[in-house]
């Protein structure tokens, strides 16, 4: 009897040990690790938030933003699409600045990128696999389009861009309809020789041949069907569009405000800045826009992003602010902005 006591007696002092010990650890632990393992939600500025707040919250984030090259090409993530990324919002914030001095930050810090497309590693779609070169092959076209629109030198891209165009139009027959569409823009604006699958792709409708009900569309396909929006107006460098006649106007319409409340409702920030974004292009005048314009506003982040992706912090640390939320970061801008008098083509794509 005696000896059963002593033996729950000790377990017991190991477990009260071993609990001081682990809350030891806990108290040890930098304040920084500790957030990210309890995975908390990022704070949302709430209904007091304006557009002007906005715009300097993510100017802050941009410019505070380590877009470190050397992390992500370890990481094995695609350099291309993220440098799209960066240089398309970096674009909006440029266009949007209203004083010399902001301007000159975000050009300064754009510089650094734009540096880095003259090394030839940055040129090296010719040599990933077939994988890799769909995730990266459009966004080439969109990087040279962006430093363009920016005022840099892109004589040396250029070149680069003649050595591996061959690849790029072989692997167009690999593509879908509202990728095709979007080759086909770039092909235009830089005067490519179009191989034949491209040469005219207004009747290239993709999704939008369905006229699906707002409720049978799964997320990949809602942005395929913003994406068709986007080429139309040649993501916002056109005011006006010819791809669609009455009929899928009359669809775009009613389909899109759906879309957008079912995607508010299930808190998806990116999709729904995607679907705001075409509703404003195409004028939609719907109760859904303006509720979905104030939702974006209110749950912007304190720190000028919006979502919330912690839960991919274990797995990509610090990178997950380049993969996750500067893409959202850059639809939500664009579509709070898009109508002002400074508007600027940077709605992003993906491959």
């Amino acid at each position: 009897m005696k000896k059963g006591l002593i033996i729950s007696i000790s377990l017991f002092l190991a477990f009260i040990s071993c609990t001081k010990n682990k809350e030891n650890s806990v108290k040890n632990k930098p304040k920084k690790e500790l957030i990210q393992q309890r995975k908390r939600p990022k704070d949302k500025v709430g209904k007091g938030n304006n557009l002007t707040k906005t715009k300097k919250r993510t100017a802050e984030w941009f410019l505070a933003l380590d877009f470190n090259i050397e992390k992500i090409k370890n990481k094995n993530s695609p350099l291309q699409k993220h440098f799209s990324e960066y240089l398309g919002l970096g674009l909006k914030l440029f266009n949007q600045a209203k004083r010399g001095a902001e301007r000159q930050q975000i050009k300064n810090k754009l510089q650094k990128i734009y540096d880095y497309t003259l090394l030839k590693y940055f040129h090296n779609l010719d040599s990933l696999d077939a994988k890799n070169f769909k995730k990266n092959s459009m966004s080439y076209l969109r990087i040279l389009y962006l430093l363009e629109e920016l005022g840099f030198d892109v004589t040396y891209y250029k070149t680069e861009l003649k050595k591996v165009k061959s690849k790029i139009d072989y692997h167009l027959k690999l593509r879908g309809d509202w990728q095709k569409c979007a080759f086909e823009n770039y092909y235009n604006y830089f005067k490519l020789k179009k191989p034949t699958i491209i040469s005219n792709t207004q009747n290239y409708k993709g999704i939008l041949n369905n006229k699906l009900n707002a409720n049978q569309y799964t997320l990949s396909q809602a942005y395929e069907l913003t994406h068709f929006v986007f080429i139309a107006f040649e993501y916002g460098a056109k005011k006006t569009q010819s791809k669609f006649g009455m009929e899928d106007l009359n669809y775009l319409y009613a389909v899109l405000p759906k879309l957008a409340k079912t995607y508010q409702l299930k808190n998806n920030r990116d999709i729904l800045a995607e679907l705001v974004t075409c509703m404003k292009m195409l004028n939609v005048n719907d109760l859904a826009l303006d509720n979905a314009v104030t939702y974006l506003l209110k749950n912007q982040n304190n720190d000028g992003t919006w979502g919330n992706y912690e839960r991919a912090r274990k797995k990509y640390g610090d990178l997950v602010e380049v993969k996750l939320y500067l893409h959202t970061a850059l639809v939500a801008y664009e579509a709070l902005t898009i109508n002002s008098k400074t508007n600027s083509s940077s709605t992003t794509q993906k491959d």
